[in-house]
């Protein structure tokens, strides 16, 4: 033994000791007891007392010798224990050491003595197999646990390279006792385990589908790197608190961990999508049960119907979006022309029926059959790359304003069509001019400014027939007879379609001479506030007289063909010119008001000339640009609304403000409102006509919506075509500011308005 044999030694000294004093207790009785028997002090014979003397010595002896072999029992059997035992004193003096706790600590017996202190100890131990910078930390941290000796386990690291789970308990009586568990084979099995777990992930980060464990509590164990790599996120941790959206049997759900448990109920292969930075990824998962073992060590026997509920699983993600991605090109391309990308003859022909079938009076269907003008040079001059790109390009514009559920189709060579299925309600002749206009757009290839056009027919199911295949022919006569005039024109199929293009024609070049003589003039309607006492601004409307027949041309007629033959830009700035003359005239005589509106188009303010213009009309009548408002009609499509922009913000240095006119019915966006300089909202008739008709409750709804977003966004309001006081109270309500219409005014001339005739008037027309 070390300690122990130490401590036993000591007790057989302390015996040896004992049985001397029982010695000199045994001599010494018999002559106390003679001296107390001399003196009669006692009747204890002196023989008696020898006896009893000697009793005594041979107890004491006896005693001795059987505490000694306890004490080496005891010895052994500590020593044999396969734990180790320590115990120091109050003062952390080492009273009781083990062989086994020798052993741990790395230290001969001789530097085990009773007596070592607890701190001297552990140093020497620690100098056995730590480093120098080392010692005076661990020891601290030592010291710290013995000192508290709370009787929690803590496992450490011996010089003999074993675990052991020490217990420190500190005793009433001061005493510290320790008590060490070897717990190397828990701890070299927990190495072997960790290791299986490290190859496990290694073969799991480094697989190149995603896998993902889940518990049996749907807690995420595990997730790999191609996982969160397919999901788009930075690392594992993100991946599993992620909240993107997935898209599972047509249904979203939010969130990775609720993907995760929607997963544990469906079928054993799933798929998935998730859109990641703008791009669709499909996703197959395949599900794996993984059953828990028993103590045993028995797998757990899973029923499919429980397997979910008792058993981990394994979720393989497979990317199978190039797989889909093909799928979908094989698909496109059966119904698209591989050259534009437009749709293609197959997919014309099936939605054509389709649509004729749902097609009737109240929502017809309507047929945009174009053919390009000037088409064929470009391919003789540039060669048939540039012709492949100039219908690419095309494309591009004719798509860029297809409105609701209109779809674009390459027919062949350069001949297209749109079609508008019911119920789509789109105005086809509106539109077939929007795709005139795009396509009279200069193109720039490859360093070339290529000119073309295009010519346009319309027809319509059932107004026209109601045999798909006689709509396809009606469109196409119409669209020739413009091609045969020269092209640049949209016709819409009628009986008289040829005598209405003769007399287009003419009207065309009547106006062009107009406007070279000046016969357009001007009038202006007044526009009140609530007082209806005074006018607080004024619309200028342009109006043609017609030299040749007298006739008073109506602008829903002549626009239309001003905006046809590119005569729309020389309209807007004869009425400018002459608007901004008159009105300077009246100011000067005393009768002007304090705003006027003039109507110009979009394709007027992406003249590049147009804010010079703007300037020096100005300058030259002395008119503030503060007086001035532009109304831009919102049924337009912007061409490049960065150049708007810019060119509107250009002219609003002037002072000048803007008005989006027919508001309501056009194309205009939100975006368009946030981004152009618009200071007035003009609520177009069709939501004011009739306000007053108990059908026609829900126009309330939507005027009242309109007045708040422009109460949102600091835009004034403007309600045109008022004819009844009813309908004046109603739009008072509903929080109108702005009144216009026959109630209230009619259209009138310089000439009125200098003499003061301009006022409140009756009309059955709008204005």
């Amino acid at each position: 033994m070390v300690d122990i044999g130490r401590l036993t030694r000591g007790t057989s000294l302390a015996s040896g000791v004992g049985f001397v004093l029982a010695l000199l207790f045994g001599i010494l009785t018999p002559a106390v007891l003679a001296i107390v028997h001399a003196l009669s002090l006692a009747s204890v014979s002196f023989d008696a007392a020898i006896v009893i003397a000697m009793v005594a010595i041979a107890s004491i002896t006896l005693l001795a010798i059987s505490c000694r072999r306890r004490l080496v029992r005891i010895s052994e059997a500590i020593d044999a224990i396969q734990c180790s035992i320590a115990i120091y004193d109050e003062s952390d003096r080492l009273m009781l050491g083990n062989k086994r706790y020798c052993e741990v600590l790395g230290l001969p017996p001789e530097e085990m003595q009773p007596g070592t202190s607890y701190s001297d100890i552990v140093r020497r131990s620690l100098v056995k197999y730590l480093p120098p910078d080392r010692i005076e930390a661990e020891l601290a941290r030592r010291l710290t646990l013995h000192q508290s000796a709370d009787g929690r386990p803590a496992d450490r690291l011996y010089p003999n390279n074993r675990w052991e789970r020490v217990t420190k308990t500190r005793l009433p009586s001061g005493l510290n006792v320790g008590i060490a568990v070897d717990v190397t084979e828990y701890y070299t099995l927990k190495d072997q385990l960790d290791m299986e777990a490290r190859r496990f992930s290694a073969l799991a980060r480094g697989a190149p589908v995603g896998i993902c464990l889940v518990d049996e509590h749907s807690a995420i164990q595990f997730v790999n790197d191609a996982l969160v790599t397919m999901m788009g996120a930075d690392n594992g941790e993100a991946l599993i608190e992620s909240a993107a959206t997935f898209s599972v049997d047509r249904s979203e759900v939010k969130s990775f961990r609720g993907l995760i448990a929607r997963l544990r109920t469906t079928l054993a292969e799933t798929e998935v999508k998730l859109d990641v930075r703008g791009t669709t990824r499909h996703i197959i998962v395949r599900k794996a049960f993984v059953p828990i073992a028993d103590s045993a060590g028995r797998g757990a026997a899973v029923s499919a119907s429980s397997a979910a509920d008792t058993a981990e699983n394994l979720l393989i993600f497979v990317d199978i979006t190039k797989r889909k991605t093909a799928e979908a090109r094989i698909s496109y391309l059966a119904l698209h022309d591989p050259l534009t990308g437009a749709l293609n003859r197959v997919a014309f022909a099936e939605d054509l029926d389709h649509a004729s079938a749902g097609a009737d009076m109240k929502s017809p269907a309507a047929l945009i059959a174009i053919d390009l003008d000037r088409f064929k040079p470009v391919n003789d001059l540039h060669g048939h790359a540039v012709g492949d790109e100039l219908l690419c390009r095309v494309v591009e514009r004719i798509g860029a304003g297809i409105p609701g559920d209109c779809r674009l189709y390459r027919i062949g060579g350069d001949e297209f069509a749109v079609l508008c299925p019911p119920p789509s309600g789109v105005n086809a002749m509106a539109f077939a001019r929007t795709i005139l206009e795009r396509l009279t757009e200069p193109f720039s290839i490859e360093g070339s400014r290529i000119l073309i056009g295009a010519s346009v027919g319309i027809s319509s199911l059932p107004s026209d027939t109601d045999n798909p295949q006689t709509l396809i022919h009606y469109a196409d006569l119409a669209l020739y007879q413009g091609k045969s005039r020269g092209g640049g024109t949209v016709h819409a199929f009628s009986p008289a379609v040829l005598s209405s293009a003769d007399t287009r024609r003419i009207m065309e070049f009547e106006l062009a001479e107009a406007l070279e003589n000046g016969d357009i003039d001007i009038v202006m309607q007044p526009i009140f506030g609530l007082d209806r006492e005074h006018p607080l601004a004024a619309e200028t409307l342009a109006r043609w007289t017609n030299r040749r027949t007298g006739e008073s041309i109506s602008p829903a007629t002549f626009i239309p063909v001003a905006e046809a033959a590119n005569l729309i830009t020389r309209l807007d700035l004869t009425v400018f010119r002459r608007a901004i003359a008159t009105y300077a005239e009246l100011t000067a005589a005393g009768c002007g008001f304090p705003t006027l509106m003039v109507n110009v188009s979009v394709r007027t303010l992406e003249q590049c000339d147009v804010v010079d213009l703007v300037r020096e009309t100005l300058e030259r009548h002395g008119v503030a640009g503060t007086s001035v408002v532009m109304e831009v009609t919102e049924n337009f499509v912007i061409h490049d609304a960065h150049r708007l922009s810019e060119t509107m913000q250009a002219i609003s240095q002037f002072g000048i403000r803007f008005a989006l006119d027919d508001f309501g019915i056009g194309y205009t966006s939100l975006r368009m409102l946030a981004d152009l300089p618009v200071s007035y909202l003009k609520i177009d008739q069709s939501f004011v006509r009739d306000l007053s008709n108990p059908d026609h409750r829900r126009q309330h709804r939507i005027i009242r919506a309109i007045v708040e977003l422009a109460s949102q966004l600091e835009l004034h309001v403007v309600a045109e075509g008022i004819e009844d006081e009813a309908t004046f109270d109603q739009l008072r309500e509903l929080g109108c500011e702005l009144f216009q219409g026959f109630l209230l005014g009619r259209p009138a001339s310089a000439a009125a308005w200098s003499g003061g005739k301009v006022g409140v008037g009756k009309g059955t027309a709008a204005a």
